[in-house]
């Protein structure tokens, strides 16, 4: 059976390189799968990721990895 063809999607070829991704996990934290958002088409490295308005990573809060507060799941961790 031939494999499905591509897409211009970035899933369509890096499905795998985003469940795998665990610094932040992208799968379980359900990042969006439009990879743009965060990423260039140049590099995956430096990618940028706004944090939502609602709490701004501001004073003590900015600067910290993303597993300092939301742990391996991705989900806050209080």
């Amino acid at each position: 059976m031939a494999p499905a063809p591509k897409t211009t999607a970035c899933a369509s070829c890096h499905q795998d390189d985003f469940d795998r991704t665990t610094d932040p996990p992208h799968a379980a934290a359900s990042f969006s799968l439009d990879c743009l958002q965060c990423h260039s088409t140049s590099t995956w490295s430096g990618g940028r990721f706004d944090h939502p308005a609602s709490f701004a990573l501001s004073g003590g809060h900015a600067g910290r990895r993303c597993s300092e507060c939301h742990g391996t799941s991705g989900v806050f961790t209080g």
